[in-house]
């Protein structure tokens, strides 16, 4: 299994502020054992949207070298490579901007241009061609 938690062993939110309020400053030096990786829990999506890693590594484009180091734990996927993965698993906005910290990349903001198009694509429902098309139309760069 990759470093960090697995997606069972994840803690709820809730539990996480009362460590906060109760551990203090302690909470951040032992914070990092709270993560979980960001191809464990891109995995676990891809499972669940009944897809296979291959088939996401194809979809992307991706060397497979490079596709099997961001499951593995080795490589952090960068925030196009998650953006990607969000339409390619019709993820709703909620989700994405999980994927989005769980990858520790900045969440989508909407009064960043490029990000409020992102926001409109994943509000309408959009796959990732069409979301690329829209983002050609309006003159800001794809996600591919």
């Amino acid at each position: 299994m990759a470093k960090g938690k697995s997606w069972d062993d994840m803690i709820e939110t809730d539990e996480m502020i009362e460590m906060i309020k109760k551990d203090g400053a302690e909470y951040f030096a032992k914070e990092s054992k709270y993560r979980i990786d960001a191809g464990i829990y891109l995995e676990r999506l891809i499972e669940e949207h009944g897809f296979t890693r291959k088939d996401i590594i194809r979809r992307l484009n991706l060397e497979d070298s490079y596709g099997r180091k961001i499951f593995g734990g080795q490589r952090t996927p960068t925030r196009k490579i998650l953006l990607q993965c969000a339409f390619l698993l019709s993820l709703n906005l909620e989700e994405t901007q999980r994927l989005l910290d769980v990858g520790q990349k900045p969440r989508l903001y909407p009064r960043v241009r490029y990000d409020a198009a992102i926001i409109h694509g994943i509000e309408k429902g959009m796959n990732l061609e069409q979301m690329n098309a829209f983002l050609e139309e309006i003159g800001e760069p794809p996600i591919f």
